[in-house]
């Protein structure tokens, strides 16, 4: 738990020292996130317990801000020794901050699989896209997943920090 909670930790000091370096070169705008891909690495935190894993998320652009998108989670509880897999779908809304960050909210909805049994989740969120190089992303996301399971509902925090690679007109 805690060689968890420090390396993600020193991701997040690492990637705040590093962007602005990466990020010399021309500016960003809204329509670069017509389409996108992020790879993150997660952790979730459900019941007391953290589970660490893998976030992979995807978008396409209704209009200029607006992005239906889509995600597959993976999350790793060795104290349990249980795994949770989500897929969702929903939608972003996203805003330029500045000529190099992105910052965003979601809405998410889908199955998510755990101890043999699916539940529904309820997922709200927000991130920031900050512009490393010309076309990858340094991706900070914060989502409240809201798990309906076995009559229960279960109230998750889930912290994902890794590289996007916005693909649109500059």
């Amino acid at each position: 738990m805690k060689k968890l909670t420090l390396a993600l930790l020193s991701s997040l000091l690492t990637l705040a020292f590093v962007t602005p370096a990466f990020a010399q070169d021309t500016d960003r705008s809204i329509n670069s996130y017509n389409r996108e891909v992020a790879v993150q690495y997660s952790v979730l935190r459900d019941i007391g317990e953290m589970g660490a894993g893998i976030l992979v998320d995807f978008g396409k652009a209704l209009k200029p801000g607006i992005s239906l998108v889509g995600e597959f989670n993976l999350n790793r509880f060795s104290s349990m020794e249980e795994s949770y897999t989500q897929v969702a779908g929903g939608v972003r809304f996203g805003r330029m901050a500045g000529s190099r960050s992105r910052v965003f909210a979601q809405v998410m909805a889908g199955p998510q699989t755990s101890f043999g049994s699916t539940g529904f989740a309820i997922q709200p969120g927000v991130g920031l896209n900050t512009k490393m190089g010309r076309r990858v992303d340094a991706k900070f996301q914060v989502d409240f997943p809201i798990v309906k399971w076995e009559g229960e509902t279960y109230k998750q925090v889930r912290v994902s920090v890794g590289l996007g690679l916005p693909f649109g007109s500059r």
